[in-house]
């Protein structure tokens, strides 16, 4: 008799408990390539600036005797965005957060940690807190798409 009163409570623990967990995340929908989906958490989502040196390329001398010019080092300050992403491939049941640092202006992004879980039951699979190389997106790249969602957002 007393299982039956217990059950009920567990089951109602348990669904807020989910809820909770779920609420800290806010995934909207980006873009959709066949059977896999993008999106922003858009809790997540942070700007900031990056300064760095940049050393211009030096100007070739009409005259090649003459050695080329050398323009000195300049300061270049950049908006840098960090934000959480999913991929969510249906035909395999994964779905890969990732926390991804873009760089708009040059059009970079670098995975900084990822997970993979199996999507319909959330259970991770994989882990890796170890930033990726930096890559390049192009202009139909989800990633573009991605970076434009979140400046939408910014509005």
């Amino acid at each position: 008799m007393q299982i039956k009163r217990f059950l009920p409570l567990c089951l109602l623990a348990m669904l807020l408990i989910s809820s909770i967990c779920q609420a800290e995340e806010n995934m909207q929908f980006v873009d959709a390539d066949g059977g896999t989906g993008y999106y922003v958490d858009v809790n997540s989502i942070a700007f900031s600036e990056v300064t760095e040196t940049v050393y211009p390329n030096p100007i070739p001398s009409a005259d090649p005797a003459k050695p080329p010019v050398i323009l000195p080092p300049q300061e270049e300050t950049r908006e840098i965005i960090t934000a959480r992403i999913a991929i969510v491939k249906a035909y395999t049941n994964r779905r890969y957060l990732q926390y991804v640092k873009f760089d708009p202006a040059r059009s970079e992004y670098q995975v900084l940690a990822s997970k993979t879980q199996q999507y319909d039951t959330r259970k991770q699979l994989e882990k890796s807190d170890t930033p990726q190389m930096v890559m390049k997106y192009g202009p139909e790249s989800a990633y573009r798409e991605i970076v434009d969602f979140i400046y939408e957002q910014k509005k």
